[in-house]
């Protein structure tokens, strides 16, 4: 079958100029509203925070629950170090290279627990998805380095776009690939009759529990 997405033409979540923006595989700008609001929400004129929303879900409790860890980690680094919160921001100048330093640990953590499950239900693209992971770690390491050069104590509009897309982009890209492949193979475990199919669940089952 035809996939969805294409990880060799992903576009980059940053350049030296911060140029790119990403898009879904689709087309869609990922900065742009859905249907449900944009996954911006607006406390106040001057705080846009980055909230969790149900069509981002892989029905994947383990993966959405981390996901949604993430979203709120990002969101929790805007909140403190936005443009908007600086007058009463407290802190040492390293404070927000410090918390992007964690969120980037947060996700690379996240990668490999995620390959986990892949290894354990035997997706066959993890490979690719692999690749996929340290080309994002490459490049937000690569971002990270430029902000630490930079030494910024404030996170603008911009760069909190650029990380926000450069989460959601593979959650809705690879991410998605690999949850309909593994409810692909739920299912036929489903139909399975057999000591295999037992098996095969019972694997699938304990991977979902240990990520």
């Amino acid at each position: 079958p035809t996939r969805e997405h294409d990880n060799k033409k992903r576009p980059l979540a940053w350049t030296t100029q911060r140029t790119l923006r990403p898009t879904h595989p689709g087309g869609r700008d990922l900065s742009a509203p859905t249907s449900r609001g944009a996954g911006w929400t607006t406390e106040d004129p001057m705080t846009r925070l980055l909230t969790w929303h149900d069509e981002w879900s892989l029905n994947i409790d383990v993966l959405d629950a981390e996901h949604r860890g993430l979203i709120e980690h990002l969101a929790d680094i805007c909140r403190r170090f936005g443009p908007e919160a600086s007058p009463r921001r407290s802190g040492d100048a390293c404070a927000l290279i410090d918390a992007l330093t964690d969120l980037g640990e947060a996700v690379r953590e996240h990668f490999s627990r995620e390959e986990e499950l892949m290894q354990a239900v035997g997706y066959e693209d993890i490979a690719e998805h692999c690749t996929e992971h340290a080309l994002l770690m490459a490049e937000y390491t690569d971002q990270l380095r430029r902000w630490r050069a930079e030494c910024i104590d404030v996170l603008d509009e911009d760069a909190q776009d650029n990380a926000r897309d450069w989460i959601l982009d593979h959650i809705l890209g690879a991410d998605r690939d690999f949850a309909k492949a593994f409810h692909a193979l739920d299912d036929r475990l489903a139909a399975t009759a057999g000591c295999y199919g037992v098996t095969a669940r019972t694997r699938i089952n304990a991977a979902r529990k240990d990520l």
